[in-house]
Formats: C-alpha cells, structure tokens, sequence
C-alpha cells in the first residue's frame, strides 16, 4: 500500500513538472498544423512481400560456392571452369576419381514455398548415358547426412550436353519440409574414373 502512495505521488510530481516545461513554451498550433507530416499505419503482415523471380541456390561463381560441396570419396575434384557455364563466369567442374561418388550442397536459402520449381544445369561432355540419383533431405546434424530424411528422389540419364534438370517444388513439398533450415541436395554419379561433368546455375523458379 505504502509503495502505491509513493507511486502517486511521484506521478503527480512528473505531471506539475511536465505542466511548468509546456507552460513556458509557446506552441505556434498554426504553424503545427501547417507543418505536421501525414502519418499512415499498417499492419506488418499486410504489407506486400516481394520475391525475385529467380532465387539463386548456387551459381558456382565464387571459391566459397565450391567449398559448399561436399565430395563423400575424397577421391573427386571439384573446382570453378570457364569452360562450360549457363549463367555468370564459372561453372562446377567435377573430375570424377571413381566409379561412384556424391555430392552434396547445405547452406542454401530456406524460403521455397513462394517458388515453382527447383533448376539444375548440369553438362556431360562424354558420349556415353550418365547416371544421377537426385535427392533432397530435409535434415542434416554438422556434415553427417541422413538416408531416412532425404525422401525426395529422382533417377536421371544426363545425355552427351546440357541437361536441364527441373523439379516441381510442390512435389518436393510431399516429401520432405521445404521449410526446414537443414535441406540437402544429394547428387549422386556412377561415372568411370577419369570422366567429368560441369554443374551451374542451381536456382529456385516461380
């Protein structure tokens, strides 16, 4: 009870001292209004969000872009090209050093919903088929990758040149949470040693 008094009482000083600053001041209430700004308000969430057409994932054209591949053999290499590209100045080029390898991509935008689909360019210079099991995890645990979480799967043939890969983000929502900060991007080749492909332009489309 005795604190609420002090309260009051505090108040009340606040406001006589508040009283004495504006009685002191003149306040010109015309040039107030004739200089007030006008104010709008609106709610956060019902301003308009804007998202760029294309979302970039990786374009490969940085040395930090290469470092976010990770090779499960140790036995590839993985380096920027000049040689082969869609998009930018460098391409992914993948030597590979055996006769299965994968790759894999973290650390990517989170955001999907608001996107169609999920592009890929990748080039084979050899004459032969190339096998490719793409698939995509929705949880990681530091660089350990998980068989159970990554649900979204796709077998592909990449023919002698480009190949556009392109991959419906509604259906990967089916599979896996699209929304998880923990997505993986598997590709895993059945190449000969020896043999190399160039990846570029891994974007999401809406």
């Amino acid at each position: 009870m005795r604190f609420n008094y002090i309260l009051i009482i505090i108040i009340l000083l606040l406001g006589f001292a508040i009283g004495l600053t504006l009685k002191e001041e003149q306040v010109d209430l015309d040039s107030w209004r004739k200089n007030k700004v006008g104010l709008q308000l609106e709610y956060v969430s019902d301003t308009m969000k804007t998202f760029p057409s294309v979302l970039e994932i990786n374009y490969f054209e940085r040395q930090e872009d290469i470092y976010n591949l990770f090779v499960s053999s140790k036995r590839s290499r993985v380096q920027r090209s000049e040689e082969q590209r869609t998009q930018g100045q460098y391409s992914a080029e993948i030597v590979f050093g055996t006769t299965w390898e994968e790759i894999t991509l973290v650390y990517f935008p989170e955001g999907w919903s608001k996107y169609r689909y999920l592009e890929l360019d990748i080039y084979n210079p050899q004459d032969n088929l190339l096998d490719l099991q793409f698939r995509i995890g929705d949880y990681f645990d530091s660089r350990s990758f998980y068989l159970s979480s990554q649900k979204f799967k796709r077998e592909i043939g990449l023919k002698k040149g480009w190949n556009r890969l392109e991959f419906s983000v509604k259906e990967i929502s089916e599979k896996i949470n699209i929304n998880s900060s923990h997505k993986t991007i598997h590709l895993s080749f059945f190449p000969q040693p020896g043999e190399k492909v160039y990846m570029d332009n891994l974007r999401l489309i809406r």
